[in-house]
């Protein structure tokens, strides 16, 4: 229940949302990887300023953009997979990812809610752990799907 209540969100509609979702090069990425772990984050603490709260708005709208880009090559990958007959390669990766996620999930979710740190980090901290949420059961609803015998890819 909490998984899928994390996992459920708006996602932004700004200009940087869509770059980002798009894999333009006008995005710089190359401060991004620290935010696609879990919390703390090694970061300095930045002022807190309108600057600083518009950045970190632009930061949160680029993550989701390039978390759904992700997605999505990931979901084309598999439909070719699956076009080529490669089911039980798929189901055996899906299971392991979602294991390894699973694993980690009641640890994140404390952190994240008992995280004492910057507006940014709250922030990247509940885009992180919504994005895990997503994948846990975007691999479980697939899992579903080929146990019945059908494409989750269609």
């Amino acid at each position: 229940s909490s998984l899928f209540q994390c996992s459920t969100f708006s996602l932004p509609d700004s200009y940087l949302f869509h770059q980002s979702l798009a894999g333009s090069n006008l995005i710089d990425q190359s401060d991004l990887l620290q935010w696609d772990k879990a919390p703390p984050y090694n970061h300095p603490t930045p002022p807190d300023s309108p600057e600083e709260d518009r950045f970190t708005q632009n930061l949160m709208d680029v993550m989701h953009g390039r978390h759904l880009r992700i997605e999505r090559e990931t979901h084309t990958r598999h439909t070719v997979m699956y076009n080529t007959g490669g089911i039980s390669k798929i189901l055996k990766e899906i299971r392991e990812a979602r294991q390894r996620l699973v694993i980690g999930c009641d640890e994140l979710h404390a952190r994240v809610t008992n995280l004492q740190a910057c507006t940014r980090h709250k922030v990247m901290a509940e885009c992180y752990r919504q994005w895990l949420a997503r994948k846990i059961l975007n691999y479980q609803r697939d899992e579903d799907i080929f146990i019945t015998g059908k494409n989750p890819y269609i």
